[in-house]
């Protein structure tokens, strides 16, 4: 077994099929470990950040990989060195790629050996929503606490809800809710107001909708960056030729109503972004298009992953719940990493005080008597 960094565009474009064929391996792939995704958002959103991708290779053959890069911020006046998944915030889900015909112990003991052996090139590394179903995470934090100078720290990042075809699917739904939504879709249905599609092309008029509306309703989103915009571009190009784009939407009344642009595999469905329009919401716009969707692929997939977020209405359709991680590591000794860690530790602290709210209130009161001495 031998292990190997990748630092170079030539030699990341060069690993392009045999990490793919690698993600088909794992055990609980993602559309989200796919190259193409790595490589469209590096080259969108880190165009200039060094590579760091550690691979393990068993008789020439790539058996894992740390799709990773080094980024650099400042804390407390320093400069902290930030060894981090290539993709970003824009995939729910990040991880250590290992193939799953092989031992993972020891795949995963050659990537964090390979990362030791180049500690003095990092001060931190942060892996972040790392899902708990994979056991990788649980395999990796065994592994670095066999080191005595190095420390890790695991928190919830966020919380993922997903639906198994498998079985009668629709016991674990609210049932009184779902029946109030099938009631309503059968009501515009009769009055003729409604039209639905679920596994539409990716056209360009479908896009220009999706994206006004979206950016409509979402004044954080990415898709308002020009960067944004040419990553999705990229990724259209390549996952809409492999047929593995999810585009649905609700008209009623004629007008968009409802949209969702996601992803597609053999296995599962992405609930990615939805959409809906403010006017329609209190016709269940969102709603129906969802019920829509998941009784359109239930003959046809495994899984309908509602992906993270805490939002009350993905418990209506499945009781099914993950946690992705946030995984810190870095060497005790290490001052660089030390300062990094105080900024967000006294945040988390004072937030578990309802420190911001107590603020909130003091200067709501000054604000009052303020007011009031101005009256």
């Amino acid at each position: 077994m031998t292990t190997g960094v990748v630092c170079t565009l030539d030699d990341f474009a060069a690993l392009r099929s045999e990490w793919n064929e690698l993600v088909c391996r794992m055990e609980l792939p993602e559309i989200f470990y796919a190259w193409e995704w790595h490589w469209f958002y590096h080259k969108h959103f880190r165009n200039g950040v060094p590579l760091f991708i550690v691979t393990v290779r068993d008789g020439g053959r790539l058996i894992g990989l740390a799709p990773m890069c080094l980024t650099r911020r400042k804390a407390l006046g320093r400069r902290v060195r930030v060894l981090e998944t290539i993709v970003g915030n824009m995939a729910d889900y990040r991880n250590l790629l290992i193939d799953g015909t092989q031992n993972r112990w020891r795949t995963v003991e050659a990537i964090w050996e390979a990362l030791d052996r180049h500690s003095s090139e990092w001060d931190v590394i942060e892996m972040r929503q790392v899902p708990s179903q994979d056991v990788t995470v649980f395999q990796l934090t065994k592994t670095i606490s066999q080191a005595a100078d190095m420390r890790h720290a695991m928190r919830v990042a966020s919380r993922t809800s997903r639906m198994y075809y498998a079985g009668d699917y629709q016991s674990k739904m609210d049932a009184k809710r779902i029946h109030r939504i099938r009631n309503k879709r059968a009501q515009l249905t009769r009055e003729g107001r409604l039209t639905c599609t679920v596994g539409e092309p990716d056209t360009e008029e479908f896009w220009l909708e999706f994206l006004r509306l979206h950016q409509a309703q979402r004044p954080d989103s990415p898709l308002h960056r020009p960067a944004g915009r040419r990553l999705f571009a990229d990724l259209r190009g390549h996952f809409g030729a492999r047929d593995e784009l999810e585009c649905s939407r609700v008209r009623i009344d004629g007008r968009i109503a409802a949209m969702h642009f996601g992803f597609r595999d053999q296995r599962k469905i992405y609930y990615y972004m939805p959409v809906i329009a403010e006017e329609f919401r209190q016709e269940r716009a969102g709603n129906i298009l969802t019920l829509s969707m998941v009784e359109h692929y239930a003959p046809t997939h495994r899984e309908f992953d509602l992906l993270r977020g805490d939002e009350s209405y993905k418990t209506w359709w499945t009781d099914d719940l993950a946690v992705n991680y946030r995984l810190r590591i870095h060497r005790n000794s290490n001052v660089a990493a030390w300062a990094d860690g105080v900024v967000p530790a006294t945040k988390e602290y004072l937030r578990a005080l309802a420190f911001p709210g107590y603020m909130a209130s003091r200067v709501r009161g000054v604000l009052k008597r303020r007011q009031d001495r101005v009256e």
